[in-house]
């Protein structure tokens, strides 16, 4: 009888032990893009959901993203190309599923306007309380949060003659001592910070160019210490600043320097988020669906 015992416990350890490394539910999280997902179990289905998408740093209810169930062949599904950087969204494609050393690996094919496409997703299991990693931030305003974590003053004006961009005060948490006024602008649709500037103090004092530059200068130095471990550094030549790049694709604009504005050297420290700032662009300027008669 004991002996019984022993054997039908090792079964339903071995058993127990077996469906922990086969199962695909939980949570998970794009080793790439750093987007976080949810498989369900849905009868013989797996529904996968979006939780958190990294590139716009937003969270989705619900967002059904890809399904797949087991198949003489595999895992078998589709997925929905909807947080990579590809020109085709929300467009079905066919997706093979399968887990690997603890990984789940996914191969998406379709066909876009008649353009095949094919990419390779790779994701790590995240525990149930895992805390959505934002953007960067600069003096405690982090780019992808929203306006209500902070508090705002006034709409300004910032620019040359030519040309001048509406911009909000905003009341950093960690200010710097050495600058002054703080500006941001946001999406108008979701009200997520994507851009942050940060003046001198010291730009009332009718400084020469020589003299911001020598201001500025250890700003300068330091941002490359600060974002070298995490992007790989490039120049933007439209605007004279920097870009941060990661995989390949450039996530942050960046300027830290000196502009003459009305006659006046400003100095300011200025950092953008190109997919957000890209996403409020195209959500202001979209083309009307709706029809009237004539």
């Amino acid at each position: 009888m004991k002996k019984i015992t022993l054997i039908i416990i090792f079964i339903l350890l071995n058993s127990n032990n077996s469906f922990a490394k086969d199962t695909f539910v939980g949570k998970w999280i794009n080793d790439k893009s750093g987007s976080i997902y949810e498989i369900k179990k849905n009868g013989d289905n797996y529904e996968m959901y979006l939780l958190f998408g990294n590139r716009f740093f937003r969270e989705y209810k619900n967002k059904l993203v890809g399904s797949f169930k087991k198949t003489k062949l595999g895992y078998k599904g589709n997925f929905i190309a909807s947080e990579n950087n590809y020109p085709w969204k929300e467009i079905d494609s066919k997706a093979t599923y399968k887990l690997k050393e603890g990984k789940i690996l996914n191969t998406v094919k379709g066909v876009h306007k008649g353009k095949k496409f094919k990419f390779k997703g790779s994701y790590s299991r995240a525990s149930n309380s895992i805390e959505y990693d934002y953007g960067e931030e600069l003096f405690g305003v982090q780019i992808g949060k929203t306006i209500d974590n902070y508090k705002l003053g006034s709409f300004i004006l910032v620019g040359d003659e030519k040309f001048k961009v509406k911009k909000r005060v905003i009341y950093p948490t960690k200010p710097n001592d050495s600058f002054g006024t703080y500006l941001i602008r946001y999406h108008q649709e979701t009200k997520q910070i994507y851009s942050i500037d940060a003046y001198l103090k010291l730009n009332s004092s009718n400084l020469s160019y020589t003299q911001c530059r020598n201001i500025m200068q250890p700003y300068k130095n330091y941002a490359k210490d600060k974002y070298s471990g995490k992007f790989e550094l490039g120049t933007n030549s439209l605007t004279l600043g920097d870009v941060l790049i990661n995989n390949g694709i450039e996530v942050y604009g960046i300027f830290i320097g000196c502009e003459e504005r009305e006659g006046s050297q400003v100095g300011y420290i200025s950092l953008y988020h190109k997919a957000l700032s890209m996403d409020d662009y195209s959500s202001k300027n979209k083309t009307s669906t709706d029809k009237k008669e004539f």
